[in-house]
């Protein structure tokens, strides 16, 4: 990354750390579904996976947070590094959010409906494909971010198209309003992680244009 000290390595180390415990807490997302569509009661221990990881990447998280406030990198792109490891765990918090209400609120989805559903959570879960090696992406160049910034941007679409059309579905669809509205929301809540990868990814494009200048 072109930093040098312990402070600055343990950041990168922690940062690395922390993107992997959030890549598997939202890999696991899709096991859930499939688990819940099939009447496992396998998914209780895979949500349980979950919680599990987002407890652990708001370590990372926190971790990294000290080691800022302790003087690691310079001044002025502690903040960036701060607000992008918040905006990174963000992406696990909604995981769990997602894990904890298929637990408690054991929605019944309408069977032809599942597919839509599991191929939401794959494309969702795609977006944030590129955070998965933190420190090829921090020695990446300007135009090499502007690229992956625009495949996630391209994927977050495709997701936005997916949401949508399940959302016509359902509010097309027979179901009572109640169930319309719990369906919506889970909806826009697997939406919501390709949402908040695309958010990640601006604030890694502003923080190596930064370290350009």
């Amino acid at each position: 990354m072109g930093f040098f000290g312990n402070k600055e390595r343990d950041v990168e180390r922690l940062m690395a750390e922390h993107i992997e415990y959030v890549k598997n807490a939202v890999a696991v997302l899709v096991e859930l579904f499939e688990a819940y569509f099939a009447g496992k009661e396998e998914y209780r221990e895979l949500s349980k996976k979950i919680n599990d990881l987002e407890h652990e990447a708001d370590i990372a998280r926190r971790k990294i947070e000290m080691k800022m406030h302790e003087g690691a990198f310079l001044a002025m792109f502690r903040e960036d590094f701060i607000t992008l490891s918040e905006a990174i765990d963000k992406i696990a918090n909604k995981a769990e959010a997602i894990a904890d209400a298929l637990t408690l609120e054991h929605p019944e989805f309408p069977e032809e409906w599942h597919k839509d559903f599991l191929d939401l959570a794959k494309m969702s879960v795609a977006t944030f494909a590129p955070f998965m090696d933190m420190r090829d992406l921090l020695d990446m160049s300007l135009e090499e971010i502007l690229e992956v910034a625009g495949k996630i941007e391209a994927a977050e679409q495709n997701v936005d198209k997916i949401e949508w059309k399940l959302l016509e579905k359902i509010f097309n669809s027979d179901l009572d309003l109640a169930r319309k509205l719990q369906l919506r929301d889970f909806v826009r809540r697997l939406g919501a992680i390709s949402d908040l990868s695309e958010d990640a990814s601006d604030i890694l494009e502003i923080l190596v244009i930064k370290r350009r200048i």
